[in-house]
């Protein structure tokens, strides 16, 4: 008989082939629940929304077409080229983050400065939506919080599972009014990531492991390793009888987390209080390719630092959605303004200002 996880894997890979919106259950004893997966060609804001609420993660299957997620791939692959993995001599950035990151591994930030197909997934209607629903209770604005392919070679092992509110202080936030309890459900999450597959994401070559519902488990603010931060600390979870765990939510976790396979052109959406993590890439000669699209309120800082990752030669050519998306706007009436006219404004007027001065300056020279 298959064990759990070889069942879970089988599941996985067999659920990409079908286009029907998986419920979100288990189907055998011991076996986790799956991620709930939607076909793009008839699913709504709101029932992704409804799958995030309920179990902080939903597959929307199809959403862009592989012309694009190719197009977007040929325009990254010379930057992945100019790098090498930690295993290969390649350094890391950040030191601390090396077991993180990986030793066969590879990102690239900024994206939407190195390749504008991928504009068509940043500000896909869809996405736009369903990010909005879910943040707009908290937040009079939606940006970008980090825009990054990430490249999985062969012999990457697994990551460790954890949750992308990592860097916010613990806090509670009180929603506008005017919302009701079901929108608020289940609370201030920090963000919404869009994970996208540019290329095939199977069980085999790392595809992520996601903990569905783990966002209801009242973890509060967490590391990025949760072996790290939850040692050796018995305890229960929200909405789990006592008499059921008692074993650490790091060793839960690890049995709960489940595989989430998806086609190029597919989106995971997972909310960033969801436990998650790449899996490692056991195959012989596939690589791994996911964009990381995370979202959150505009009052938080970004993550990725876009007036420095995206030129602002190349931020002044995108469409205002786009330039609000990384940066260039304002939360509420003053947060992020810009000197224009020698008094506080926009960043939307300061760029239009900076863009006609510089085509001034290049007439001149011409």
């Amino acid at each position: 008989p298959e064990s759990p996880q070889q069942f879970m894997d089988t599941r996985a890979n067999q659920s990409l082939e079908s286009a029907e919106a998986k419920p979100c259950v288990s189907q055998s004893p011991g076996v986790p629940p799956t991620v709930p997966r939607l076909c793009a060609n008839n699913c709504t804001p709101e029932e992704v929304c409804k799958q995030l609420q309920e179990w902080g993660c939903c597959v929307v299957e199809g959403l862009v077409s592989p012309d694009v997620v190719d197009e977007v791939r040929n325009d990254l692959q010379p930057y992945l080229e100019s790098r090498k993995t930690y295993s290969e001599g390649g350094t890391v950035g950040i030191p601390g983050l090396k077991d993180f990151s990986g030793n066969k591994s590879k990102r690239v930030l900024g994206i939407l400065g190195k390749s504008t197909a991928s504009w068509k997934m940043a500000a896909h209607p869809l996405v736009e939506q369903v990010t909005e629903q879910m943040m707009l209770p908290f937040c009079d604005r939606v940006w970008l919080i980090t825009s990054m392919l990430r490249s999985v070679y062969p012999g990457e092992g697994n990551q460790p599972l954890h949750q992308d509110r990592h860097s916010i202080p613990e806090m509670t936030i009180r929603p506008r009014p005017g919302y009701t309890n079901e929108q608020l459900t289940p609370g201030m999450q920090w963000g919404v990531a869009s994970l996208w597959a540019i290329s095939d994401s199977t069980v085999e070559n790392g595809a992520t492991r996601v903990v569905p519902g783990s966002h209801r488990w009242n973890l509060g603010v967490q590391d990025m390793d949760t072996s790290y931060i939850y040692g050796s600390t018995k305890g229960t979870s929200a909405g789990v009888a006592a008499e059921a765990v008692q074993e650490t939510p790091a060793e839960r976790a690890k049995k709960s987390a489940v595989h989430a396979p998806m086609k190029k052109g597919s989106v995971l959406f997972y909310l960033g209080g969801v436990i998650h993590g790449g899996s490692q890439n056991t195959s012989d000669d596939s690589r791994r390719d996911l964009i990381l699209l995370h979202y959150g309120p505009a009052w938080i800082r970004q993550e990725e630092n876009m007036f420095l990752t995206i030129p602002r030669s190349i931020a002044q050519k995108m469409p205002s959605k786009l330039q609000k998306l990384i940066g260039y706007t304002l939360h509420g009436q003053t947060l992020g303004m810009a000197d224009v006219n020698g008094d506080y404004g926009d960043p939307q007027e300061w760029l239009a200002q900076w863009r006609a001065a510089n085509e001034v300056i290049a007439d001149t020279q011409q």
